[in-house]
């Protein structure tokens, strides 16, 4: 599932291709993906792209006549700017990940988004501007881990609110935006905390390790514009390249950068967990 540093890789290369421009149609052949929207989708037509923004894992749309798009790339979800000539594309574009298009909006530079996505979980709810932010708000979703309020102090609020594994608590919405499963296991290596450990059962050092290896973790992973090690591609159809810094995640039985012990796999809250159990106890 794309997580905060692929969601942002995205809306960062939406802020650089659609901001002005104007939507012409529409077209969408799973109706499922249209979900829960306060206005039907063709709503979106004629009305111009003012800004692109991120909250959590959600792609936020605004538009010129006083609507938003909410997009979630779920699972396989990732968002294609590309000609309409096909005759255009890059090589990048002709990448099987990317030729799983169920929705997309045609726009009035001989482009248009494509919305690519192979199991088909992803969802667009199109709302007014004012109501997108009760949107979140009723999803108590967290505090985005990489603004400058997000401080230690916060991080501490959030955390001692919840029981559990501190990697169930890392990938709760509810606690901190936009980690999921790759970033919990790189934090959680980087930080030198067992994946399995209790939250009751952290100091305060390595709560503090914690904090400081969110913040490091998905720095780098933005700069390094997300992770493909299957599905996710960027706007134009191109793979991130964070795989090649994983450390832990999908790493089984390869030797531990730091020590050269093995990286093990378990599973915490039902899902795949690598962990080094050197490294990490």
């Amino acid at each position: 599932m794309p997580e905060l540093p692929e969601v942002t890789t995205i809306v960062e290369g939406l802020r650089k291709k659609v901001i002005g421009k104007k939507i012409t149609d529409v077209w969408c052949d799973h109706q499922k993906m249209i979900q829960n929207s306060e206005f039907g989708i063709q709503k979106v037509i004629d009305a111009k792209i003012v800004d692109v923004k991120r909250r959590a894992k959600y792609i936020i749309i605004d538009l010129g006549n006083g609507l938003s798009m909410v997009m979630h790339l779920r699972m396989t979800g990732h968002l294609l700017y590309r000609p309409l000539d096909k005759s255009k594309y890059s090589k990048a574009l002709d990448d099987p990940y990317n030729q799983f298009v169920h929705f997309k909006l045609k726009l009035d530079d001989n482009h248009e988004l494509a919305f690519s996505d192979l199991r088909k979980f992803g969802t667009v709810e199109v709302m007014s501007i004012p109501k997108v932010k009760n949107y979140f708000e009723n999803k108590e979703i967290g505090p985005e881990p990489l603004d400058e309020s997000f401080t230690y102090e916060v991080f501490l609020g959030r955390i001692n609110r919840k029981k559990g594994a501190i990697k169930t608590v890392l990938m709760d919405q509810t606690v901190i935006a936009g980690i999921g499963n790759i970033y919990a296991d790189e934090i959680l290596f980087e930080a030198g905390i067992h994946p399995k450990c209790k939250v009751n059962q952290l100091n305060s050092a390595e709560l503090k390790k914690i904090y400081e290896a969110i913040r490091k973790v998905l720095k780098e992973a933005v700069k390094l514009r997300g992770t493909s090690i299957s599905d996710f591609r960027d706007l134009s159809g191109e793979r991130g390249s964070f795989e090649k810094a994983l450390k832990v995640y999908r790493q089984t039985g390869k030797p531990c950068s730091k020590c050269g012990t093995k990286i093990e796999r378990i599973v915490v809250g039902q899902r795949g967990t690598h962990f080094c159990p050197k490294c990490q106890k």
